[in-house]
């Protein structure tokens, strides 16, 4: 599927392109298994705040603060890293949380959703993921639903896919143009979803989803189908949901 991956060398939402590609989503390698691959990899094993959750029993709290996003077109590079596709973003764009700024390094897609609402399940979930000077990251989350509107945000990758094992220049990317209307959301602290599992992650998941045609969510399934990580415990986590 589309884009994917991590922010760069030090840090990702799914690990590194210049990791060795020996997990996967299945077998003897998958995410059961990602815990004695290698000693760094232990946290998806024994770590408490792990990522995806489930969304059930969310509190509300009106007192979360809203989500500004200050998005840029740019242009980038759409690249496969072996188990997902992503779009490494330039600099210039951020969001801001209580007046911190966290700039978009990248972002990424996983088939079907990682994060669930009950039995619910959407068949895309795009990762848009944010780094803090001090290194903090920040993952914003938007779910994608079926529907017969095309989204002409992931329209212009569609055409450049099959060329993205070779890495492809795409021009005027704006996440800006992804994001519903209603930025109302989901917040907990978590992980990488993907080997080594690092918690510290703070996951803002946009609860309204937006809509992809048939077509369109095939050609990226396609491409990587079921890259997604099972939910993981919640423990004594609490997710709580604005406004």
């Amino acid at each position: 599927m589309l884009f994917f991956a991590l922010l760069a060398a030090s840090c990702t939402d799914e690990k590194s392109e210049t990791a060795e590609l020996h997990w996967t989503y299945s077998g003897e390698t998958g995410p059961e298994h990602w815990g004695n691959l290698e000693p760094e990899y232990a946290l998806c094993e024994t770590g408490l705040q792990q990522s995806p959750v489930n969304f059930n029993n969310a509190t509300a709290n009106n007192a979360l603060p809203i989500l500004t996003f200050d998005y840029h077109a740019a242009s980038g590079t759409l690249r496969s890293n072996g188990h997902a596709l992503q779009f490494d973003y330039p600099p210039g764009s951020k969001v801001s949380i209580d007046s911190t700024d966290y700039t978009l390094k990248q972002f990424h897609f996983h088939t079907p959703s990682e994060h669930g609402l009950g039995l619910i399940a959407w068949p895309l979930e795009m990762h848009l993921v944010h780094q803090h000077a001090d290194g903090k990251l920040v993952v914003v989350g938007v779910l994608f639903h079926e529907s017969e509107t095309e989204s002409d945000f992931l329209a212009q990758f569609l055409e450049k896919i099959e060329m993205a094992s070779l890495e492809v220049e795409v021009d005027d990317v704006n996440a800006a143009a992804t994001l519903p209307s209603n930025k109302s959301y989901y917040a907990y602290e978590g992980s990488l979803t993907t080997p080594p599992c690092s918690e510290g992650v703070t996951w803002r998941v946009l609860r309204t989803s937006i809509p992809a045609s048939q077509e369109q969510l095939s050609a990226i399934t396609r491409v990587f189908i079921e890259n997604s990580r099972p939910l993981q415990a919640l423990g004594s986590r609490t997710i709580q949901s604005s406004p």
